[in-house]
């Protein structure tokens, strides 16, 4: 009677595999299970407050641009050309 010794060493390969492939599962379940917590510090939430107040304000001055315009149309906005190099000559 011949046996074939390769043929169990597939067989208990495969369920080393499925053994291998339970622990991971398990891992993996508890891993889900485990409920993690984020604390932030004080300064971290100020940061956060800043950060969400500045990206909450326009890009363009609507109030600023509306009135030198209206003095730009009226003829009433003038500006030395001396005053503008100096303010560019100032930075």
């Amino acid at each position: 009677m011949d046996m074939n010794i390769g043929g169990i060493s597939r067989v208990q390969g495969a369920y080393r595999l499925n053994s291998f492939e339970n622990k991971n599962t398990s891992r993996l379940d508890r891993a889900r299970e485990t409920k993690q917590i984020l604390t932030l510090s004080d300064q971290a939430r100020d940061f956060q407050t800043v950060l969400d107040a500045v990206r909450n304000v326009p890009d363009i001055r609507e109030d600023k641009v509306s009135a030198i315009q209206g003095r730009i149309n009226s003829g009433d906005y003038n500006i030395s050309a001396a005053a503008i190099a100096s303010k560019i000559l100032s930075v």
